[in-house]
């Protein structure tokens, strides 16, 4: 019996009309197309990738030697190659070179962990040649000449298995041949066109993106990761990549949306959005075209990953504004059909599992007991045996406008129990993005402390008007028990929705703190680790850690990460207290070592000093007292660094200590008794009514200095009291290193040895300074944006005319964000070479983030380089600085702050420094260097001649 025996001939006539599919696509094979385009058109962009651009010739002559090196490595036409997934131009040039050697390639994530690889490895019987061999870095060959077999294997690429482990699904060239030529004449793809592609080369839709590309002359455009992650950044991007095709799944294009929802956007160039993967609705195509100002056209997209990416298409119309967008019809040679649970044809309008026969099929996958589930073969019609792929997709066909098309009704396993009710999730979720005002929803369940259906959801909709509109739709049992509110949906790398962090969102919604806030110091590092470690977004100084989710192991997390942070606590104590006030009482604090700290601590020694004129009616004991309350605040005052570690140690009593003779007699005689081993960093003594305050440089920098400062006038009632500090620990130094951060760095060291090699070898106790007035209308009138990078770019300029250097390396010695409020040695140098003008500013557009604590990354990423790095405070061996300071408030009316001497002896190093002082007069200090009055004057008027210059 056929599967259609049951249905009404109308009824049989809908499916044989929706599965009237078959096309001829006549021509060359797909490889033959490949090196067709690049004959026709070898100077045009291929590729652009993080690192650059290849046209067509360089594509190929790349590819063609993989393919030859491959050959001599032994391997077989029909081979399985692995190649690394990055967004870098390597992995395009192996993907081809695969295809070209007759083989068939299996993209790996190189950052996947290493088990996960290495079953892909085995499963596939994958050679990881490529993966230890750079592709772009191989001796130019030609490809071998290898017959080609008609439905060769073209890709194998994992997904996720019900298993637990990725499932290998095996393509066919045919199919990739067939979709990529639906794809070119559907979105009328044309060689000046620019493709943006968005899926990672793990993720199948990359292959929808990579050979319409390819097999028309157009340029692939790959998205920078950060600018995916950032839907205001994307769109800026595709406006100035000029991208005319964009693919992605639904969750990112709704990003894309509500941030366009927020200002203007013009996409002049994008012609098609192909959006697919999730169900969406008419309300958000129409929003789309009512708020991007764009000639792109919308096309839905559906199919998995074992039917070649795509199995269906619909066009949305733009002047519809509700309902749900159907999945569509069949791609040219590809047939769906709808069966029940007995394997019959479902009438129009019945839901039934959705299975796709056709062209587009995959071979199966690499495991035969996993293919033989998901494949089978059924007579559909009478006389027509199908090889059907189960998708457990739930769908059913009905009649949109005047034609039928397949609407999406969910998944066949999406089923739930709710207080024995069967619910289908996706039920839930339509009538949620159905309520106006919801721009987005997604419903899980939850499983603690109860099972819940909880619905999270983007919009202007309060929870309570958003329950009202649901319980006039929906049975009692079907409406969410909590609806969370969220700026936005999470989804993964691969743009799907992330069920695990739409749990953690709901976790943060039910488990809001409510409470004392924590104090200042310990309790606040406290709170905020709890927070991290229960994926909470707060946590008052009363919470309880196991009512928020804590638990044994969670506990180890903490207080790992607490030691850190400079404090230390047991795993019980945290069980035991189960409070952060609790535990709070029973911490020990430790000393945190800042990056500038560590760096100094590879080369100790010398002092930084205050100066502070005391008036004569503030007593000495007075003093005395505000200096210990003040070392006893601050850890870093006390600290201690020995064979046992970093760690502050307890003050009875601080002295304060009474010198005679000149001042700076006094200081060289008070630094010697700082010690950070024995004794304490840090040291006081009165002379001549002056305080004199001396701490270890590898401590603090000047913003510390002035934070001491400011709290001993408050303390003496001389000002009022200074901002809240803010603890070491909290201060969150480090983020990502930038990219190429090693080969920058010793580009640097390289540029300063060649700066050292010109320069006077000798060092003497001189410090020059040239005072050269108010800086030019050019500078002060520079945009903000760019003031820094010019300041960058004049001073290069200066050195180079002065030594004749072709890379000039600049050190601007800078304090992180939150350093007024710390005391601690929170400053950081950022290292730039400058070649030309042009450098100048890109390198400030690279490397000058804020969020990236220079000092914190070469620890990280480079420590073999630490060793010779200056510390802030010290001047580099041959670098030049850039120094831009503030006029500061004066301390208090009658505590005049005495200028103190610089911090590193003259007599071993040399600096030129470029001062910019109170942002608008300009200095030149040589010091150590003992240079002719002439090559100083002219490396000052030549940095006021080049900020006096015109910039492009």
């Amino acid at each position: 019996m056929t599967a259609d025996a049951a249905l009404e001939p109308d009824e049989r006539a809908a499916w044989l009309a929706y599965n009237d599919t078959a096309e001829d696509f006549p021509g060359p094979h797909l490889l033959a197309r490949l090196d067709a385009v690049a004959r026709q058109h070898p100077d045009r962009p291929a590729v652009q990738a993080d690192d650059g651009v290849w046209s067509y010739r360089e594509l190929h002559r790349r590819a063609d030697a993989v393919a030859a090196f491959l050959a001599a490595q032994g391997i077989q036409p029909g081979s399985v190659v692995a190649i690394a997934a990055t967004r870098t131009l390597a992995p395009y040039a192996a993907l081809l070179g695969v295809l070209k050697a007759g083989c068939a390639y299996v993209p790996v994530n190189p950052d996947d962990p290493a088990d996960r690889v290495a079953f892909v490895l085995a499963d596939a019987g994958a050679t990881p040649l490529l993966l230890d061999t750079d592709p772009a870095g191989l001796p130019d060959a030609p490809a071998p000449d290898v017959p080609h077999e008609p439905d060769r294997v073209c890709y194998v690429i994992y997904t996720s298995g019900s298993t637990g482990r990725p499932k290998g699904v095996v393509m066919g060239e045919h199919a990739v041949d067939n979709l990529t030529h639906w794809v070119v004449r559907r979105h009328d793809v044309q060689p000046d066109d620019r493709l943006g592609q968005t899926a990672p080369l793990t993720f199948d839709p990359s292959v929808q993106q990579v050979f319409p590309a390819w097999t028309t002359g157009a340029c692939l455009v790959t998205v920078p990761d950060d600018v995916q992650r950032d839907p205001a950044a994307f769109l800026d991007w595709l406006r100035a990549e000029r991208v005319t095709h964009l693919d992605l799944v639904t969750s990112h294009w709704v990003h894309l949306l509500n941030a366009a929802e927020a200002r203007p956007v013009t996409l002049p160039n994008l012609r098609w959005i192909i959006i697919g993967g999730e169900t969406y609705y008419y309300h958000q195509t129409h929003r789309w075209h009512r708020v991007v100002a764009s000639p792109a056209r919308l096309n839905t997209i559906y199919g998995p990953t074992e039917a070649a990416v795509n199995a269906t298409e619909h066009l949305t119309e733009p002047e519809l504004d509700h309902g749900q967008v159907p999945i569509g019809v069949p791609l040219p040679n590809y047939r769906l059909y709808a069966l029940d649970d007995d394997g019959r044809l479902c009438p129009p309008g019945i839901t039934g599992e959705l299975h796709i026969a056709g062209t587009g099929l995959a071979r199966g996958y690499r495991s035969e007991e996993a293919t033989a589930k998901a494949f089978h073969h059924l007579e559909v019609h009478s006389g027509r045996i199908e090889r059907l792929y189960r998708t457990g997709d739930l769908a059913r066909l009905v009649r949109h406008a005047d034609r039928w098309v397949l609407e999406f009704q969910g998944r066949v396993d999406s089923q739930v129990k709710i207080s024995g009710y069967r619910v289908e999730l996706e039920e839930v979720d339509a009538a949620v993005k159905a309520v106006p005002g919801v721009r987005d929803a997604a419903v899980v369940v939850r499983g603690e402390p109860a099972e819940q259906l909880v619905c999270c959801y983007v919009g202007d909709v309060p929870p309570d008007r958003l329950r009202t509109h649901l319980t006039e739709r929906l049975p009692t049992y079907l409406v969410p028990h909590l609806l969370v509110p969220v700026d936005a949906l999470p989804f993964t790398r691969n743009g799907k929705m992330d069920t695990t962090e739409l749990t953690a969102l709901v976790r943060r919604f039910a488990h809001d703190s409510a409470g004392r806030a924590p104090r200042p110091g310990v309790e606040s590092v406290i709170a905020a680790v709890w927070a991290e470690v229960l994926d909470l977004p707060e946590v008052s100084a009363d919470a309880d850690f196991l009512g928020h989710g804590g638990s044994s192991l969670l506990a180890f997390r903490v207080v790992d990460r607490l030691r850190r942070r400079g404090i230390r606590v047991r795993p019980a104590d945290v069980l035991r207290e189960r409070t952060v006030a609790g535990l709070a009482a029973v911490a020990e604090e430790d000393l945190v070592l800042t990056p500038a700290t560590r760096l100094a601590l590879r080369r100790p020694g010398g002092n930084a000093a205050l100066d502070i004129g005391l008036p004569a009616d503030v007593p000495a004991e007075r003093v005395r007292a505000v200096l210990e309350e003040i070392v006893r605040r601050h850890p870093v005052l006390r600290a201690r660094i020995d064979d046992d570690g970093p760690r502050a140690v307890p003050v009875d009593r601080f002295e304060l200590h009474a010198l005679n003779g000149p001042v700076d007699d006094a200081k060289a005689r008070l630094a010697e008794s700082t010690d950070l081993t024995t004794g304490l960093p840090t040291a006081a003594a009165l002379v001549a009514g002056r305080l004199l305050v001396s701490i270890r440089h590898e401590l603090v920098d000047g913003s510390a200095l002035r934070r001491v400062a400011e709290e001993l006038a408050a303390g003496l009632g001389r000002a009022p009291q200074p901002r809240s500090v803010v603890p070491v620990a909290e201060q969150p130094l480090g983020g990502p290193p930038p990219d190429g951060l090693r080969g920058h760095l010793i580009r640097f060291r390289e540029a300063e040895k060649a700066a050292l090699a010109v320069l006077p070898r000798e060092h003497r106790d001189r410090v020059v300074e040239v005072d050269l007035g108010h800086a030019p209308d050019a500078l002060l009138d520079t945009p903000p944006t760019r003031w820094h990078a010019r300041l960058v770019a004049a001073a290069a300029t200066a050195v180079r005319s002065w030594l004749g250097l072709v890379d000039v390396p600049v050190s601007v010695p800078r304090h992180w964000p939150g350093a007024g409020d710390s005391v601690a040695n929170l400053a950081d140098v950022l290292p730039l070479v400058v070649a030309d003008d042009d450098e100048a500013d890109a390198q400030w557009r690279r490397f000058a983030d804020p969020g990236v604590h220079w000092g914190a990354a070469l620890l990280d990423t480079c420590p073999d380089l630490a060793d010779d790095w200056p510390a802030p405070r010290i001047a580099p061996h041959g670098s030049f600085r850039l120094v831009v300071t503030a006029d500061e408030e004066p301390l208090a009316p009658d505590l005049p702050l005495h200028e103190s001497p610089t911090a590193f002896d003259p007599t071993s190093a040399g600096a030129v420094e470029f001062a910019v002082v109170a942002g608008e007069r300009l200095r030149l200090h040589v010091t150590g260097w003992d240079l002719p009055a002439d090559d100083v004057k002219a490396v000052a008027a030549g940095w006021v001649e080049a900020l006096a210059g015109e910039r492009p």
